[in-house]
């Protein structure tokens, strides 16, 4: 999923690029944290600590799609729920 597919999905497409930017760590922040989730009981020590350096980098996905590809295809399907997730509360 795209930038902009993200932004045209939450109606946010004309906001202003601090808003974008902001919305946009904040799915990528939250689909990482879900990602990790379904990554923990796959690795072992090694790769743990090996993703936990990561995290600290900021390089999750581009390791759980060499190491885990099994489910690196879930990361767009995280991404989504989010986005929903998101809608909701802006309609609630």
């Amino acid at each position: 999923m795209t930038t902009e597919e993200i932004y045209k999905e939450l109606g946010i497409e004309n906001a202003d690029a601090e808003i974008k930017e902001a919305t946009l760590v904040s799915i990528v922040e939250l689909a990482n944290l879900r990602l990790l989730e379904l990554v923990a009981n796959l690795v072992d020590e090694q790769q743990a600590a090996e993703l936990q350096q990561l995290v600290r980098l900021e390089d999750i996905s581009k390791w759980i799609d060499e190491n885990t590809p099994e489910i690196a295809n879930a990361y767009d399907a995280i991404v989504r729920d989010v986005i929903v997730e998101l809608q909701a509360v802006k309609l609630g």
